[in-house]
């Protein structure tokens, strides 16, 4: 664990960002785990879901987080002490909350005090996209990215330069985040893709989706178009 008594203004930007990635690792789990509570607090009161977003851990319900909140402290004062093991027990997730919510205030405390550190310094970071085969990036308020981009810290980086984030990455650097690089650090090597564009006729097969063969190039089994070429593919690593 890292140590939280030092003064930020004594460390490296190596270290602190490596205590911010994991400062962010525990909030996001904290979040996650209190949406979470909440949706067993709506299956406690019985409540029915909106809809369930596509690509999302919890669903959507009638009711905001702190309407559900007030109707949990009120249900949790005559909930049933013999029945705190259950996972719906209103007094058990009220508790659960109350321990997350210490913790976020507690995390982004310390966050706060290191982001302080980093506005009064400014070194450079490096943020690799997770969600997509993605950039690496200067901040996490990229205009090329989507509020639902999720990234990873490489604190490793932190206060080194372009030249040895690609070294160590590759050519992965955003073009906006870093104008200046120059262009070969930017763009990605393109991805190889098979000849074979003609399916072995023998080999066509239907399936739930459509028609699937083999290409006589590489042996995959590909999708068929409908113009009756192979989709677009990459060879085997092995190919």
């Amino acid at each position: 664990m890292t140590d939280t008594t030092d003064q930020p203004g004594d460390r490296s930007p190596e270290d602190i960002d490596t205590e911010l990635a994991e400062l962010d690792a525990t909030l996001s789990r904290c979040y996650r785990e209190i949406d979470h509570q909440l949706d067993l607090a709506h299956r406690a009161f019985g409540d029915t879901p909106m809809r369930y977003p596509r690509g999302a851990r919890s669903a959507v319900w009638r009711t905001t987080p702190e309407q559900t909140r007030e109707r949990l402290a009120v249900r949790a004062r005559s909930a049933d002490p013999t029945t705190a093991w259950l996972i719906y027990n209103e007094a058990t997730i009220l508790a659960t909350l109350t321990n997350l919510d210490q913790t976020v205030v507690t995390t982004t405390v310390r966050i706060t005090l290191l982001e302080d550190e980093y506005d009064r310094r400014q070194w450079s970071r490096f943020f690799l996209v997770t969600s997509s085969d993605g950039r690496i990036h200067s901040s996490r308020s990229c205009s090329t990215c989507r509020p639902t981009t999720e990234y990873g810290w490489l604190p490793r980086l932190s206060g080194r330069t372009e030249a040895e984030a690609v070294n160590e990455h590759g050519p992965l650097l955003c073009s906006v985040c870093f104008p200046t690089a120059p262009v070969e650090w930017t763009h990605k090597p393109e991805r190889s893709h098979c000849a074979g564009r003609t399916p072995k006729v023998d080999t066509i097969r239907s399936w739930a989706r459509g028609l699937f063969a083999e290409c006589p190039v590489c042996g995959k089994s590909i999708d068929v178009k409908a113009n009756g070429e192979l989709r677009k593919h990459q060879p085997p690593k092995s190919a």
